[in-house]
């Protein structure tokens, strides 16, 4: 069990990933308001095929997390995929560092230095 994270809110939850900090109605609350629907989520799977492939053919073929490849870090980690076409071709990495190198990405797609972000 694990207690949510969200102020005035101590509800304890069982979770189901590692990741969960917050319980159900928290997280559910929090999609509603971020303004990402399910209409968004099927625009970005039609326009990006390749990388929910990627994705599905990585999660069949890892499904055992390992930890994060980035030195002296040993949390767990997320599939990373660098290069779609190589769907198992994958970097372990941890949340920060998972989101560092999409940010890193992003930026330097915002620059011009490379094609759309991943």
């Amino acid at each position: 069990m694990k207690t949510c994270k969200f102020i005035d809110c101590s509800r304890e939850f069982i979770e189901k990933r590692s990741s969960h900090t917050f319980c159900s109605d928290i997280r559910r609350e929090k999609y509603r308001l971020s303004g990402r629907t399910k209409k968004h989520y099927e625009k970005s799977r039609s326009l990006y095929p390749e990388k929910r492939i990627a994705g599905y053919m990585a999660y069949s073929n890892f499904k055992n997390a390992k930890i994060c490849s980035i030195e002296r870090c040993q949390e767990e980690g997320q599939r990373h995929h660098s290069d779609y076409s190589k769907p198992l071709d994958i970097v372990w990495l941890c949340r920060e560092h998972h989101t560092e190198e999409h940010n890193k990405i992003r930026r330097l797609s915002s620059q011009g230095s490379l094609l759309k972000a991943h």
